[in-house]
């Protein structure tokens, strides 16, 4: 009989820690905040989530979990827990979930196969009337440009007003993508660390605004939130990495899309990355690639004018098939 990714999930907690097992519950020391006194993180294996009883932060279910603890991306954890350890390429890790898509239809269900970050506790609707105005200025301001209508259509934002929180008085922003739900946790203040995002390795899995720009012809790339924002108000298809690298989930999730080109777009402070991450893309994805390059190290897309992108991206550059390394 094949093992199932539950079956394969305990499997693994009972090999790697000190379990303790009552009835439903498996509960271990955490590994997330150095818990060494006890079995704070418990998961219940009838409803396929944990957490730890000292940090709600680290929450996850069986797939969450992986990612978080193994540092994997989502299809990497998919592909740990059904069976191979190791992924020599992209290739092989195409055809490992191709096989985890067809195996054992009737025992692996959907939400087994997919992560859900919870969003930070106590966090309500940035409109509430609970949330400062300032804080729903600095909101409106960031995304002047975009229309009421399409800000709605793409942007969730959430205010989190948990004291015991890192999060505290910070902007959080929901991430959706092919059924994977994750979220960024900005500052609206000057000072202080502007992101957070959730423990473990779940962004690096998503690419945002998925679901809005995939249909578009042309997808550009960029490093954060808030340039995609910007470009999307633009007119533009845009998805940010969260960071100047790409995932081998995000290579996926862009190839399953087959747009007719990709554009890569960093900030001004990063066009070593930029050509770099340009070239990379040219070697596996079947389309047109071409990247931008602003001249301004101070400056990222979000702070660009509609007419100073708009000229950028017309003298835009397109990567060659020799120059990225594939003959």
């Amino acid at each position: 009989m094949v093992e199932t990714i539950k079956e394969s999930f305990i499997r693994f907690l009972r090999g790697e820690f000190d379990v303790r097992e009552s009835g439903r519950e498996i509960s271990f020391s955490c590994p997330f905040c150095g818990d060494d006194d006890g079995r704070h993180f418990s998961f219940n294996t009838v409803k396929k989530v944990g957490h730890c009883w000292k940090d709600s932060d680290h929450a996850f279910n069986m797939i969450g979990f992986i990612i978080a603890y193994k540092k994997l991306d989502y299809y990497e954890a998919l592909a740990f827990l059904s069976g191979r350890k190791r992924i020599s390429s992209l290739d092989s890790l195409r055809d490992k979930i191709r096989d985890i898509k067809l195996l054992a239809p009737k025992e692996l269900k959907i939400e087994d196969t997919h992560f859900s970050v919870a969003l930070p506790k106590k966090s309500v609707s940035l409109f509430d009337d609970i949330v400062p105005n300032e804080v729903k200025k600095w909101f409106l301001k960031r995304t002047d440009t975009l229309s009421p209508k399409l800000r709605k259509k793409v942007i969730d934002p959430y205010f989190c007003l948990d004291k015991n929180s890192k999060h505290l008085y910070r902007v959080i922003f929901k991430l959706e993508c092919e059924g994977n739900t994750s979220y960024l946790s900005y500052n609206p203040i000057k000072y202080g660390k502007k992101t957070y995002n959730p423990p473990g390795n779940f962004n690096s899995s998503i690419l945002g605004f998925y679901k809005f720009s995939k249909a578009f012809p042309v997808i550009i790339l960029n490093e954060g939130f808030f340039d995609s924002v910007r470009l999307i108000s633009y007119g533009y298809a845009a998805m940010p990495l969260f960071g100047k690298y790409i995932s081998k989930t995000q290579l996926l999730l862009l190839d399953d899309v087959s747009p007719f080109e990709v554009c890569v777009c960093l900030d001004g402070d990063a066009n070593k990355d930029t050509v770099k991450l340009a070239k990379k893309l040219n070697s596996f994805l079947d389309c047109r690639v071409s990247y931008i390059l602003i001249d301004n190290k101070k400056k990222d897309p979000d702070k660009l004018s509609k007419l100073e992108f708009d000229i950028l991206f017309s003298n835009r550059k397109t990567v060659s098939l020799v120059s990225s390394g594939v003959f």
